[in-house]
């Protein structure tokens, strides 16, 4: 029995609804979760407060003039703030160049985290998102790696 290209490309179509139409719900984000901000920029011997974090934005899109400054005062190196911030933001940091002017930062793309239990990195000249282990959500419940290998199983090679 032979079938149409006009038959073929609607039976492919059916297959691609039908697989797309599965009972399975894509996990939805919070709207406002609380990320950690951590100051790992490396510290100067001669001034250890020179790469402290001067100013912190979250914004919609690339520009942040104008907008308010997140810090209350800069951030040491080291030290780390809680903020809210809404799915999708960009993130920028300013600090200091090795010059003396300021440098800002902005992450690549607006970021998005399932959950308060991560941590945003900043280093000298980029950014990391990590989820932080033994994380409890707000409701109290574990949410992150408890520290237990039991599951994980063997080691590869054994």
């Amino acid at each position: 029995m032979r079938h149409s290209i006009t038959e073929r490309a609607a039976f492919v179509l059916i297959a691609m609804v039908s697989t797309t139409c599965s009972d399975e719900q894509l996990p939805t984000l919070p709207l406002n979760p609380q990320l950690t901000v951590w100051n790992r920029c490396s510290k100067s011997p001669d001034n250890p407060n020179f790469y402290e974090l001067l100013h912190l934005y979250c914004h919609a899109g690339e520009a942040y003039a104008n907008l308010a400054d997140l810090l209350s005062q800069p951030l040491a190196v080291g030290d780390e703030t809680v903020i809210e911030f809404n799915q999708g933001n960009f993130i920028t940091v300013v600090r200091r160049r090795n010059t003396g002017q300021q440098i800002a930062l902005t992450t690549r793309s607006g970021l998005a985290v399932p959950d308060d239990c991560y941590t945003l990195e900043v280093f000298d000249d980029a950014f990391r998102l990590v989820r932080r282990d033994n994380c409890m959500l707000d409701d109290g419940s574990p949410n992150g790696d408890d520290g237990s290998d039991a599951d994980d199983g063997p080691p590869p090679g054994d």
